[in-house]
């Protein structure tokens, strides 16, 4: 049985895609994000071919974005402040392969809080998130 803690960090810069009546009522410019992750996993090997792993993980979420009205008198006004989300939950996983390669699976289930402002008024829009991941594990070592 192996434990450890992790430290991730990623980072999204993006033009938004919105459809086109959208496009006539509000502008998103400058949107950013960048994610804090913290997950403690415990991971059990099955032998040489496989192994389990899962556990609480914690991210904290810096937003950042202009949010523009365009169909009124104060055409140009920024309609939504910026504002940052924690997500709290967990994730289960396994892989299967040999020695030095493994193809993953795993399953996210975050709880999010999110309360940003839109037009001077405080917006719950929290929610859960459910996601899975595929991925590919290169050992650069093997300990058998």
């Amino acid at each position: 049985l192996d434990l450890a803690i992790g430290l991730q960090v990623q980072r999204q810069v993006l033009e938004i895609p919105l459809p086109s009546f959208v496009k006539d009522v509000f502008e998103i410019e400058d949107f950013s994000r960048t994610d804090l992750a913290v997950p403690v996993v415990a991971s059990r090997h099955l032998g040489k071919y496989g192994f389990i792993y899962g556990g609480p993980k914690f991210v904290y979420t810096f937003l950042s974005a202009d949010i523009l009205e365009k169909i009124s008198a104060v055409s140009g006004t920024n309609i939504a402040s910026s504002t940052n989300m924690w997500e709290v939950g967990g994730v289960v996983g396994g892989g299967v392969g040999y020695k030095y390669v493994f193809l993953m699976l795993e399953l996210n289930v975050l709880y999010y809080a999110y309360r940003p402002t839109l037009l001077g008024t405080a917006v719950d829009l929290s929610g859960v998130d459910v996601y899975p991941a595929l991925g590919l594990k290169v050992n650069f070592y093997s300990p058998t």
